[in-house]
């Protein structure tokens, strides 16, 4: 089981109602579709001023997993007429992963492809069986190590899915570049050319 924590800064009362989704990645977009694979507790509560409220997540079986399982848990306040002028409705998305049995961790590896001389899509594939999140991403020329892109780059990639971005480098004409990308289990680098033809 999970545990959450949340309290309400709102001077009135809010009713909030928790939805669970099944988390997929296809053509480099997120999927969300609605589903019931976890158990939720409460579905739905009133959260008083000052009040704070705990979800509760638990599994409804026990079914062995190969890959890591994900999904998106949405908190979102109920929309009322209680107040006149601007109100900002409360909606948070947390992602939730249920590890395989004998996980062996994300098996990421990087691809490049030129897309003009100075634009490269980049593409980041995990054929592990637990996801990874990207947080920040350096390219540099080699063997000068000339700084060709650097930012931050917050991204999850799914078990067994792959994501692309598309960059401008600062400094195109390099052959030989490094990826450096920090993840939230350290860091990761890896060589890779550029084929220019």
């Amino acid at each position: 089981p999970a545990e959450f924590h949340g309290g309400s800064t709102e001077p009135e009362p809010v009713l909030m109602q928790v939805h669970l989704f099944a988390w997929t990645q296809a053509g480099g977009a997120d999927r969300l579709t609605p589903c019931n694979d976890l158990l939720v507790a409460p579905p739905i509560f009133t959260l008083d001023p000052g009040q704070s409220q705990i979800i509760r997540l638990g599994s409804r079986g026990t079914s062995q997993i190969s890959r890591e399982a994900a999904y998106r848990v949405i908190v979102g306040e109920v929309p009322t007429n209680k107040s006149e002028g601007i109100r900002f409705i409360v909606r948070l998305s947390l992602p939730i992963f249920v590890e395989p049995a004998n996980a062996k961790g994300p098996n990421p590896r990087w691809s490049v492809e030129p897309i003009d001389p100075k634009h490269i899509r980049l593409t980041l594939n995990n054929s592990g069986d637990e996801h990874m999140r990207i947080q920040s991403l350096q390219i540099l020329a080699e063997p000068d190590e000339t700084n060709l892109y650097k930012g931050a780059l917050s991204a999850y990639v799914l078990s067994g899915q792959r994501l692309s971005w598309v960059l401008s480098l600062k400094n195109p004409g390099s052959s030989r570049i490094r990826i450096e990308a920090m993840t939230e289990n350290g860091a990761l680098s890896q060589d890779l050319t550029l084929d220019k033809s």
